[in-house]
C-alpha cells in the first residue's frame, strides 16, 4: 500500500472484534467521559495506539559500511558479465 489513506476517502468500515469484557467496559467509560459515541472512542483509541506503537518501534537508521576494494586496472563489466563471473565462481566452488 502506498500513499496516504484518509478516512473520508475510504468511508466507514464495519468489523467485529472479540475483546475482553474489562477492556470493553474501560472503552465505554472512556467514551462516556469524553462525550463520544463508542465507535468514535474506538477510532480515537486505535489511532493513538497505532501512533504510540510506531514511535516506539522505529529502528534507528543503521548504515552498513562495506570495504572499498580498489583494483590496479579499471575494468568495466556489464551486469550480464558480472552474473556470468559469479556463476562460474560458484560452479568452481561446488565442483
Amino acid at each position: 500500500m502506498t500513499g496516504k489513506w484518509e478516512t473520508s476517502k475510504l468511508g466507514d468500515m464495519k468489523t467485529t472484534l472479540d475483546l475482553p469484557d474489562a477492556l470493553v467496559l474501560d472503552i465505554k467509560r472512556h467514551a462516556l467521559n469524553e462525550g463520544l459515541k463508542l465507535k468514535d472512542a474506538m477510532a480515537v483509541l486505535l489511532k493513538l495506539g497505532l501512533k504510540a506503537g510506531r514511535s516506539q518501534t522505529k529502528v534507528p537508521a543503521h548504515r552498513v559500511t562495506l570495504p572499498l576494494i580498489t583494483c590496479k586496472q579499471r575494468a568495466e563489466m556489464t551486469p550480464d558479465q558480472v552474473a556470468e563471473a559469479l556463476l562460474a565462481q560458484e560452479v568452481a566452488w561446488h565442483s
